[in-house]
């Protein structure tokens, strides 16, 4: 299921399966390879799905992926919708 939504700079996210709000989770941000999970408070979770499909190691503290959370967090929205 993909899924296709904008985010707040208009660009198409077609490429992403998901993007939705997670319980205690801010936003979640998959792809074919990576799961990055922001959380309200602050933390962060990044899993690489083509090595760990069951999200054993959290990768988020290795300054080396440093930049692919900063591509996947582009993709946060910086407004959240109103509740319904």
């Amino acid at each position: 299921m993909l899924g296709c939504t904008t985010n707040d700079h208009g660009m198409l996210a077609e490429r992403f399966k998901y993007r939705f709000p997670v319980g205690i989770a801010r936003h979640a941000i998959i792809t074919e390879e990576w799961r990055y999970i922001q959380r309200m408070d602050g933390t962060e979770e990044l899993y690489d799905l083509t090595a760990d499909r069951n999200e054993w190691t959290n990768l988020a503290a290795r300054p080396e992926l440093e930049d692919t959370k900063t591509e996947l967090a582009a993709w946060i929205p910086t407004t959240e919708a109103e509740p319904i």
